[in-house]
C-alpha cells in the first residue's frame, strides 16, 4: 500500500480512521465507499453523477480503487476530496469469542 496521504482540504473527517473491514461493509449503491492511496471515500452521492456510469464505481465498492484514482486527471483527482471521509488504517487482529465468553485461539 502507498504511504498515507495527508487529509485533503475537502475531507469531512480528517482524523477518522477506518479499516478495510469497515470499508467492505459499504459495498452497495445505497452506501458505497472506496479506498485510494490510504484514503477512504464515501462516493454514494456521486454514483448517479459519475461520467463513466455507475458500473465503474460499483465494481470497486467496498474496496481498493488505486488504479482508477491514478487513471483520472489531476483535476478529477482533486474532485475526490469532497468525498474523503478519513484514512485507511490497519486491521487489528481480534480473537474470536465463543458463546461462553472464552477467547478461541
Amino acid at each position: 500500500m502507498a504511504a498515507l496521504k495527508p487529509p485533503t482540504s475537502g475531507s469531512k473527517h480528517p482524523l477518522a480512521v477506518y479499516t478495510i473491514c469497515d470499508v467492505r461493509q459499504h459495498n452497495l449503491a445505497s452506501s458505497l465507499w472506496l479506498t485510494a492511496h490510504g484514503r477512504v471515500y464515501d462516493v454514494t452521492p456521486f454514483l448517479p453523477l459519475h461520467p463513466g456510469g455507475t458500473r465503474s464505481l460499483l465494481r470497486h465498492a467496498g474496496g481498493d480503487a488505486d488504479t482508477d484514482f491514478d487513471f483520472h486527471s489531476d483535476s478529477a483527482q482533486r474532485q475526490w476530496a469532497q468525498y474523503d471521509i478519513g484514512q485507511l488504517g490497519p486491521c487489528e487482529a481480534r480473537p474470536k469469542v465463543g458463546r461462553s465468553g472464552c477467547v478461541i485461539m
